[in-house]
């Protein structure tokens, strides 16, 4: 605010922004040196200009102060990274390879633009399922997340690189695999699928341009992305109702075995 905030000018008050960087400081408050409750913000060491705080308590002020080296942390995270090019574009984002100026370390990282709640919730949704997979859910077809923060509108995934495209693109490129080459491939899709039910997770969204390679390789694995609409499953009695035996899952294999029809 550019005034001193009191019960009679409040409602007159302009409200003024700044932007927190890696090299903002928090400095003691030289005009409010004895009160707790104050502190002073420094956004920019190259400038004189002090923004000063004061909380309502001491547990707040402290938190202000974590929330701002928790930004700090962030930015500069970012500034060590760099963005080397485009690998995806989809409804929920925008994917980028990064990589560290300093140690080279190659990772991709999701961008979403955030304008209303529905997409924060999902977002967040995103977030919290990748976050229990990569710490619950240990498999080799499946993406696992490392970093997830938030910048004003926009919010970020990072994840491990991955270099051999989308299924969608090997399609596309190849024509068609052969029986062997498909088999394997399904095989590793189920699997992963199989991971994630055995946790009650449901992906909802499978499909050529979610299912990537983890490099360039012919052998390479391929792997389960964009959790943008998945679900944890926790409705027990339903899932008990709607899921097959073994020995009804067995007999719908012999039956599509015999005829082509899972269905009978």
């Amino acid at each position: 605010m550019d005034k001193e905030p009191n019960s009679e000018n409040m409602s007159s008050l302009a409200v003024k922004r700044t932007k927190i960087n890696s090299r903002t400081k928090i400095v003691n408050s030289e005009e409010h040196k004895s009160d707790p409750l104050c502190f002073g913000v420094q956004p920019d060491p190259d400038s004189p200009m002090i923004w000063q705080f004061r909380a309502e308590s001491e547990e707040e002020a402290s938190n202000w102060c974590i929330k701002i080296a928790q930004i700090q942390a962030i930015a500069d995270w970012m500034d060590l990274h760099e963005r080397v090019k485009v690998l995806g574009v989809g409804a929920q984002g925008t994917v980028y390879h990064i990589c560290n100026r300093s140690t080279k370390q190659e990772m991709a990282m999701k961008e979403m633009s955030i304008s209303n709640e529905k997409q924060m919730s999902m977002a967040i949704s995103e977030a919290k399922l990748l976050q229990e997979i990569t710490k619950h859910v240990a498999h080799p077809n499946l993406v696992v997340i490392e970093k997830v923060f938030q910048i004003a509108e926009k919010f970020y995934l990072v994840f491990p690189l991955c270099t051999g495209g989308e299924l969608f693109e090997a399609v596309v490129s190849r024509g068609h695999f052969n029986e062997k080459g498909a088999a394997v491939i399904l095989h590793d899709i189920i699997s992963g699928l199989q991971a994630l039910h055995e946790h009650n997770i449901l992906h909802l969204d499978i499909k050529p341009e979610n299912l990537i390679f983890e490099t360039t390789a012919p052998d390479a694995k391929i792997k389960i992305t964009d959790f943008g609409l998945s679900k944890i499953f926790t409705d027990a009695k339903v899932q008990q109702q709607n899921c097959p035996t073994a020995e009804e899952l067995a007999a719908k294999t012999e039956n599509f075995i015999a005829c082509g029809n899972i269905n009978r």
